[in-house]
This record gives structure tokens, C-alpha cells and sequence, in this order.
């Protein structure tokens, strides 16, 4: 056995000279400590569970684990030949609307009446439940919903500036059309559901109902084109939410993704809020995982609007 102290009162540093690796050298409480020893039983059978080391422990866990995502991912392929389905196809009559509408019209079609209504009912009943003013019309609906649109474009650091009576922020359009209180009372209260009655299961649920409409009207006015492409798209969005992203590399890499299908000329005709692991998947397409469900999804859409088996 080694001496108590070979190294005198420097018990931390070798008895030799540092360049020599030697065992001899070594100081005593570093021989004396405790050490594990690594076997191999051929059987794996031990006397007792407490005595397996525990690296036969973690070598199990990991096994196991590297197998069960090994199995998640294993697909079975089958090899047959795609049919042409452009040349089996037979596309039906569709009477396309004409696009030589003014920027009012093209509005109104996406933001039809049923939806402004939707929005004037259940903001007025949000209001009402806070015990505020519930005399929102259907024409302040569409003057804010323009305001909002205009903010896009003539970008300013507050939205309070468009009512200022600076000259280099003051916009008469927006001041002539609404008060800033009314602007600020509709922004406050505006609804489009039930608050009673939300999915929970739905992170987007408040706003599910108006994704729904936009959606339809989308295919509406879909033209008829040959190639389409799917893809995620980000909107911007620094506030907190359970689903905003962030994704490096990327011009927007703070906001909501959505997966968006489009034509080839950048129409979109679908598109679906990305929601992490809770995103909603069909059951007939949950066996094949996140990404070609929402392929699958995007081409039911379209065989939906074709008319298509």
C-alpha cells in the first residue's frame, strides 16, 4: 500500500516528476479511491438488481430509446408506378369572376357580409359582457378593417399619430373616416366567437371561425392552375403567444407560421396555422406524420373545389 503522505503537505500533487506517468507517483488518497468496475456478464442475469453496474443501466436506456425512435420512423415503401392523373383528369366548366373589380369590391369579396356580420355580433356581445358601448355597425367594421390595412403600408411608430395634428404623421383618410376613441373602443373589443365556447384543444380557437370563412372564399375565387406548391410562411408577430416561432435564418424569424398552400402565380387557396405537437391532423393521415399530412390536407382542399373522387 502507498504511504500516508508520500508528497508531504502537498497531498494533491504527484510524489515524481510530472513528465513520468507512473503509478507510483500517484498520491495516496487517489489510489485509495473508490473505483467501478466495468464487466460483461455473457448470461445478463445478475444475483441481484442493486449490484448491476450502472452502466449496464444506461447502456439499456439507450438502447432502447436509439430502437423505439428507430421504430417510429420506419416506413414501409412500396414501389409502383404514379399514374398521370393530368391526362385522366377531365376538368369541369368553372365560370371564373372577373378580376377588373376596384380595391372595394376585391374587399367585399374576401370580407363578404356574412363575415362582417360575424364580427359586428360577437364584438358588440364582448363589449356587453364588459358592460360597454354594443352599437358597433357593420360600416365601422369595414372603416376599421381599412384602417388596418392602410397602417401596412403607411407604416408609423403608433398608431395614435395617424390622428395627430402634425403634418408629417396627420392622415386625413383615417381621421375623417373614425374618431381615434372609436378606432381604440372596436380595437379593444373586437371578436369573432364565443369566448364561452372555445376548443381547448384549439390554440387558435378565438380566431378559428374567421379561418374558416377565409379560407372558403379563397376557393371561391381560386383560379384554375396545373401546379401548386406548399410551404410555411411567417407572420411577423414580438408579443407572446404559445405558438409564435422563432426560426433562425430566416427574413421573419419571429411570429406564427402558418403552412400555406398557393398556385404557381402566388394565389393562396388554403392556409393553416402551425400549433407545435398540437397541430390538428386528420386521423386517416396521423400514421404518416406532420409534413405529408399537410401535403394530403392541401390536396384534399383542391380535389374539394374540383370536384374531383
Amino acid at each position: 500500500m502507498p504511504p500516508t503522505n508520500s508528497c508531504e503537505v502537498l497531498t494533491d500533487e504527484d510524489s515524481g516528476d510530472e513528465d513520468v506517468v507512473d503509478v507510483n507517483n500517484l498520491p495516496a488518497a487517489q489510489l485509495r479511491a473508490e473505483a467501478e468496475l466495468f464487466a460483461h456478464n455473457s448470461d445478463n442475469e445478475w444475483e441481484d438488481e442493486d449490484k448491476i453496474p450502472l452502466s449496464e443501466l444506461r447502456k439499456g436506456l439507450l438502447s432502447k430509446r436509439h430502437y423505439d425512435e428507430i421504430k417510429k420512423k420506419t416506413y414501409k415503401w412500396e414501389k409502383f408506378d404514379i399514374k398521370n392523373a393530368r391526362l385522366e383528369t377531365e376538368w369541369p366548366n368553372f365560370v371564373l369572376p372577373s378580376n377588373n373589380l376596384s380595391p372595394i369590391q376585391l374587399f367585399e369579396n374576401f370580407f363578404e357580409k356574412e363575415i362582417i356580420d360575424m364580427f359586428v355580433f360577437y364584438t358588440n356581445n364582448y363589449a356587453a359582457s364588459k358592460n360597454k358601448r354594443s352599437d358597433i355597425t357593420p360600416e365601422e367594421i369595414k372603416v376599421f378593417f381599412g384602417i388596418l390595412l392602410l397602417s401596412g403600408y403607411v407604416s408609423v411608430p403608433r398608431r395614435r399619430m395617424f390622428w395627430e395634428n402634425s403634418s408629417d404623421c396627420h392622415n386625413n383618410i383615417v381621421s375623417n373616416s373614425m374618431s381615434r376613441n372609436r378606432f381604440e373602443h372596436i380595437l379593444s373589443n373586437i371578436h369573432c366567437c364565443d369566448n364561452n365556447n372555445l376548443d381547448k384543444n384549439d390554440r387558435f380557437a378565438k380566431v378559428r371561425p374567421f379561418f374558416d370563412k377565409i379560407n372558403s372564399r379563397f376557393l371561391d375565387f381560386a383560379p384554375i392552375d396545373e401546379f401548386h406548391c406548399v410551404d410555411e410562411a411567417m407572420v411577423p408577430y414580438f408579443g407572446r403567444h404559445g405558438c409564435k416561432q422563432f426560426i433562425r435564418g430566416k427574413p421573419l424569424r419571429y411570429g406564427y407560421k402558418l403552412w400555406v398552400g398557393a398556385s404557381a402565380i402566388g394565389y393562396i387557396n388554403w392556409y393553416e396555422p402551425y400549433q407545435g405537437a398540437k397541430s390538428e391532423i386528420k386521423d386517416c393521415y396521423k400514421n404518416l406524420g406532420l409534413v405529408p399530412s399537410v401535403v394530403l390536407e392541401y390536396t384534399d382542399v383542391l380535389r374539394s373545389k374540383l370536384q374531383l373522387p
